[in-house]
């Protein structure tokens, strides 16, 4: 396509974008339903955050905790965190006093980079728990940082590539 057409197909692009509905470019529904990047920023206002390198040495004191893995199934048998129990976020509510009847016994929840984590801290705070952390960066974070993964086969070492390289900058283990 030689330059003319090129201009001219832009010119017309830019004649027709404003005919276009304005809600094919909103972030919010006309109705005033909440995008997943509003309920999510909302979500996290008062949730406390725990580094990767608290929980570790959190795990490596021996104190009172209980670390809570709230991804599915598939999530969940792909990969966790030792010592973990696993209460998938659809039944955390109804679960988590078989888990933890105390409240003031640390919790800290993780899924995989945060979102749903951080949605069921709020959660357990709303039911009465009054010492919830969410890790930060989730099970991603945990293996960036080269911390072991379980399955049922058994330990399984991840490998924590270096940064500098464009085409392993973005680890997501549970990519799609």
């Amino acid at each position: 396509m030689d330059l003319k057409k090129k201009i001219s197909c832009l010119l017309v692009l830019l004649t027709l974008l404003p005919c276009l509905p304005l809600t094919v470019f909103a972030k919010e529904n006309a109705a005033g339903i909440k995008t997943k990047n509003q309920v999510m920023a909302e979500g996290g206002i008062g949730v406390p955050q725990m580094s990767v390198g608290e929980l570790k040495n959190r795990m490596d004191s021996n104190k009172k905790y209980v670390l809570v893995d709230v991804r599915t199934e598939r999530e969940r048998n792909a990969g966790y965190i030792s010592g973990s129990v696993w209460l998938p976020r659809g039944v955390l509510e109804f679960k988590i006093q078989s888990v933890c009847r105390e409240a003031e016994t640390p919790l800290i929840v993780y899924c995989r980079k945060g979102g749903r984590s951080v949605l069921s801290v709020k959660t357990l705070q709303e039911m009465g728990y009054l010492n919830v952390s969410n890790l930060d960066g989730g099970i991603n974070a945990w293996g960036e940082k080269g911390y072991s993964l379980f399955n049922w086969h058994g330990e399984i070492k991840v490998v924590a590539f270096d940064k500098k390289d464009p085409d392993l900058s973005t680890y997501d283990i549970f990519k799609k």
